[in-house]
């Protein structure tokens, strides 16, 4: 399962996580205790929070397609206006 993270505030130059799993409730507890990903342990060291933007029944190759094009603000910006790239569509 594809899912992004978004911080409270930014975190130096990021504000979303990208991930992908097999179990996202165990997953997004890890991330929220700070057991997560390298930067994800940061931005709740630091006390930001994490939410979740979205989450999709998706290949694993998506993940990384969407982490090589470096534009995940443009994509929640479409994901939240409904727009969803057709990839993203089940």
């Amino acid at each position: 399962m594809l899912y992004i993270l978004e911080f409270s505030t930014p975190m130096h130059h990021a504000k979303y996580y990208v991930g992908w799993t097999k179990n996202l409730g165990k997953c997004l507890e890890h991330h929220k205790k700070g057991q997560g990903a390298s930067i994800t342990r940061a931005v709740i060291k630091s006390g930001r929070k994490l939410n979740l933007v979205f989450a999709a029944t998706v290949d694993r190759k998506i993940e990384s397609r969407i982490k090589k094009q470096k534009n995940t603000p443009r994509l929640v910006e479409k994901i939240r206006a409904g727009k969803l790239p057709a990839y993203l569509l089940d």
